[in-house]
């Protein structure tokens, strides 16, 4: 890698007839991105798998909650107008279930639409017209998507008294959604501490009922909530985010420690290059050997360690307290007449 052998042409061989090629800055390049990069990725994954994994209110302080949902309702309206739509959907989601609101939702829907994910956004259509069905635009919207969907889909609908209903491990905010096509869906209702599973599957355009009855010596209690109205998130519905966020930045930091002695290391080989070029030997041939093997292996251990850096980011809760943000921002965001201004910051 960042020495290559070669025969020297017209030239009295010195100790061994190869000498080291000097290494690309490309090669520090990619060290330098994979370094700066993996805390942004993995931010990223872990906010975009959260808020996919449940379509439900989140508890917590409201006034924190409104400044988070403000957060990611600006960063969900930048990569609508950049043209990421999967991603502005989940964003617009995560809005939602912090402070609800009808524009979070109307955007979800329209987010996942544009981006093809059909299934999605009529899942979302379902919570859209239970939410707001007195909203005529709203109303609109729904029956525009749900007629959409329910061509290409398949509409589940799960009957339980009391329930919270997850299918394919995401948690619903409705009883009703769409699924695709000629797959077998995992079903789940939770009453309480019990746990009954089910599954479902049909063909494009099918209607699908599932039936869950409450298990034998199962009593749902009224602060339970009917099933329409979810009841507070437990630490079990969050699902297997049981890492604490400390675990998470540990794992960056001695990435970042890695990846800048990995850079070091290329640097001091690239020393050897020039020092070899200018008096070959087999002593500084040998010693550029040894910053070859030693770079190559911290090179492994970088990747390696933000490999595992990224992936702790789907097992740890990220749901803290949002820090304080007076900076003002100026957004561009879509509505259904086409665009609005939005201006957020403190004065």
């Amino acid at each position: 890698m960042l020495f290559l052998a070669r025969i020297r042409e017209n030239e009295t061989p010195v100790a061994r007839s190869v000498y080291p090629v000097a290494v690309r800055p490309s090669h520090l390049c990619i060290l330098v991105a994979l370094a700066t990069t993996s805390s942004a990725f993995a931010q990223n994954t872990a906010a975009s798998t959260n808020a996919e994994a449940s379509d439900r209110v989140a508890t917590g302080d409201a006034v924190q909650n409104r400044q988070a949902a403000a957060q990611a309702y600006d960063r969900a309206a930048s990569l609508y107008v950049a043209g990421d739509f999967a991603q502005a959907g989940q964003w617009f989601m995560s809005a939602y279930r912090l402070a609800p609101s009808r524009a979070a939702l109307v955007q979800a829907v329209r987010s996942y639409q544009r981006a093809g994910e059909i299934t999605r956004a009529g899942t979302l259509a379902i919570l859209l017209g239970e939410a707001y069905p007195n909203d005529a635009s709203a109303t609109e919207l729904v029956s525009q998507i749900v007629e959409e969907a329910g061509r290409s889909s398949v509409l589940l609908t799960v009957q339980c008294d009391g329930c919270v209903v997850e299918v394919d491990g995401r948690l619903l905010a409705t009883r009703g959604a769409y699924l695709s096509p000629d797959n077998r869906h995992v079903v789940v209702a939770y009453f309480g501490d019990v746990r009954v599973e089910r599954t479902a599957e049909g063909a494009r355009g099918a209607q699908v009922l599932v039936e869950i009855p409450t298990p034998d010596g199962v009593s749902m209690q009224s602060n339970q909530g009917d099933g329409t109205t979810p009841p507070p998130l437990s630490t079990r519905d969050r699902g297997v985010r049981v890492m604490p966020p400390g675990v998470f930045w540990t794992g960056l930091g001695l990435t970042a420690a890695v990846g800048g002695l990995t850079i070091w290391s290329g640097v001091d080989t690239l020393s050897g290059v020039d020092a070899y070029e200018e008096n070959p030997s087999e002593d500084r041939y040998d010693a550029g050997q040894r910053k070859e093997r030693r770079t190559n292996a911290l090179i492994g251990a970088t990747a390696g360690l933000a490999f595992v850096t990224v992936l702790t980011a789907f097992f740890t809760d990220f749901e803290g307290d949002p820090e304080d943000d007076d900076r003002a921002s100026v957004t561009i965001a879509p509505s259904t007449d086409g665009a609005m201004l939005y201006v957020r910051g403190a004065l």
